[in-house]
C-alpha cells in the first residue's frame, strides 16, 4: 500500500476532527496524533503549565516560533509512527508540512456553527474550559478563526460534518486517497 507521508486534518474547534481522525485511523490502519496534545507534552517537558487546551497555542507562541511548532508536531508524529495529524491550526505550520514534498494530503472538516457550539460545550468539564472561553472560540472571537478558515483553500478533500455519517465519509476519503496515490505511482 502506498500512503501519503502525512494526512493533515484541519478545521475549527468542535467540527469533529478528532472523531474523523479516529475513524480514518480505524479504516486505514494508520496511527494518528493530536497536534495540541503534542504541543502540550512539549510544554510540560519545558515545565510550562497549560491549564486548559484552549490556551495551548497562545502559550506556545509567546515563547516559541511557528517553525518550532511544526518541528515538534513532525517529530512527535515520526516518533509515534503516526501518519494522521489531527488539528493543525496555523497556515505557516501547514505550509511547512506541504513544503516537504508532494506526499501530503490535507482534509478540511466543517460543520455549522450550532453543531460546533454544542460539541465544544460538551467538552467543557473534560477540558477545564470555562463557558466564557468556549463561547469566545465558538463565536469567532479568537485570533485563529480566519486563519483556520483560510486552510480550507489548501484542502485536497472537504468533509461536511453536519450529519452522523463521519465514519462513512472517512471510508470514502481513504478510498480516494488510495486511488490518488496508486495513480501517482503507476
Amino acid at each position: 500500500m502506498i500512503t501519503p507521508n502525512f494526512i493533515i486534518v484541519v478545521g475549527l474547534s468542535g467540527v469533529g476532527k478528532t472523531t474523523f481522525c479516529n475513524y480514518l485511523s480505524e479504516v486505514s490502519g494508520l496511527k494518528t496524533i493530536n497536534s495540541g496534545n503534542a504541543i502540550r507534552e512539549f510544554l510540560s517537558s519545558q515545565n510550562i503549565e497549560v491549564k486548559n487546551r484552549t490556551e495551548t497555542g497562545d502559550i506556545f507562541l509567546k515563547k516559541f516560533s511557528e517553525e518550532k511548532l511544526y518541528q515538534i508536531v513532525r517529530e512527535c508524529a515520526i516518533k509515534k509512527k503516526a501518519n494522521i495529524l489531527d488539528g493543525i491550526r496555523l497556515k505557516s505550520t501547514l505550509n511547512y508540512f506541504l513544503s516537504e514534498d508532494a506526499k501530503q494530503v490535507v482534509i478540511y472538516i466543517e460543520a455549522d456553527e450550532a453543531l460546533r457550539h454544542n460539541r465544544f460545550l460538551s467538552r467543557l468539564t473534560e477540558d477545564k474550559t470555562t463557558k466564557d472561553q468556549a463561547e469566545q472560540i465558538i463565536f469567532k472571537k479568537n485570533s485563529y478563526f480566519d486563519e483556520i478558515i483560510s486552510l480550507k483553500k489548501k484542502a485536497d478533500y472537504i468533509v461536511d460534518n453536519n450529519s452522523n455519517d463521519l465514519k462513512h465519509q472517512a471510508e470514502i476519503i481513504w478510498e480516494m486517497i488510495n486511488f490518488k496515490f496508486l495513480a501517482i505511482h503507476h
